[in-house]
């Protein structure tokens, strides 16, 4: 058993209908957090990182998926809580 089903946490995230996989380990997460949180980094930076530590195959995903792929991000950040997006 891989710890993400032990957690039960999606190895997967849906953008505009296509799945995606992704990399939910924690370490992934605090680092996106903290690029957030980063002043030297533009919005469209931060957003660039986060989908390129999250998503596994970022780099083939096209531009106009992004604003989709970083609410899924988003979305999986916070647990599901949209209030938080």
């Amino acid at each position: 058993m891989d710890g993400n089903e032990y957690y039960g946490l999606p190895e997967s995230l849906m953008v505009n209908g296509e799945e995606w996989l992704i990399r939910p380990d924690f370490r992934n997460i605090l680092r996106i957090i903290i690029a957030m949180k980063d002043p030297e980094l533009d919005d469209r930076e931060k957003i660039y990182v986060c989908l390129d530590i999250l998503y596994e195959d970022f780099r083939k995903m096209d531009q106009e998926d992004y604003e989709a792929a970083f609410n899924a991000a988003t979305w999986f950040i916070n647990c599901g809580d949209e209030s938080k997006s």
